[in-house]
């Protein structure tokens, strides 16, 4: 096969076959070739206000229950928008400039952006991934609910993913941009138009 005909058949492929998904169900994400992936999602504590014995008792927890299950990962992700592509452009800008008041309005700008930064420090998102390859759906259930019962057990706050978080986790994590997240049903939805 010619490189050709590989760009050729990619071509025709839809966005979900490029990224191999095969479908977004009620809680989980189906893959091609990876399995079905359920998702959940943690809320992050505060661990500045958190005593050092209850930071580490957190911790032991959550090695004990990434041991618990050979198909469990773990995913982190900002929530919130990253400056650093504007800093950078700043950066270099203060570098090229001559002007020595557009200068120091280029550093306001990063210090300013440093501050927003600062203030949206806690906006991750955890989400725990349980891959299920090739199990019946009672076992898939079973697992699920054991994995969330054990979760809330160990004290963390976490909620199984559905359809439209799974969508905005995927927006997030192939677009990196949180500010604008869609991820269609199927490609090109949004922009269809019905003709009646």
């Amino acid at each position: 096969m010619s490189l050709f005909d590989v760009f050729k058949n990619r071509k025709r492929k839809s966005t979900r076959q490029l990224i191999g998904v095969r479908k977004i169900g009620g809680h989980s994400l189906e893959t091609f070739n990876q399995g079905e992936l359920v998702f959940f999602i943690l809320k992050p504590h505060n661990l500045a206000v958190l005593s050092f014995e209850n930071i580490t008792y957190r911790l032991h927890a959550m090695t004990t229950i990434l041991k618990s299950a050979a198909e469990l990962g773990i995913c982190c992700m900002n929530s919130r928008e990253s400056f650093e592509d504007n800093k950078e452009f700043f950066r270099r800008r203060i570098e090229t400039e001559d002007v020595d008041a557009v200068k120091e309005l280029c550093r306001q700008d990063i210090k300013h952006l440093d501050q927003i930064q600062q203030e949206m420090a806690t906006a991750r998102e955890f989400v725990l991934i349980l891959r299920f390859r090739r199990e019946k759906p009672t076992e898939i259930l079973h697992q699920i609910n054991s994995m969330e019962k054990m979760l809330k057990q160990e004290g963390f706050d976490v909620r199984r993913a559905e359809k439209a978080d799974i969508q905005r986790i995927m927006a997030v994590y192939f677009e990196q941009n949180v500010t604008h997240v869609e991820f269609d049903d199927a490609d090109g939805v949004r922009f269809a138009e019905v003709i009646i």
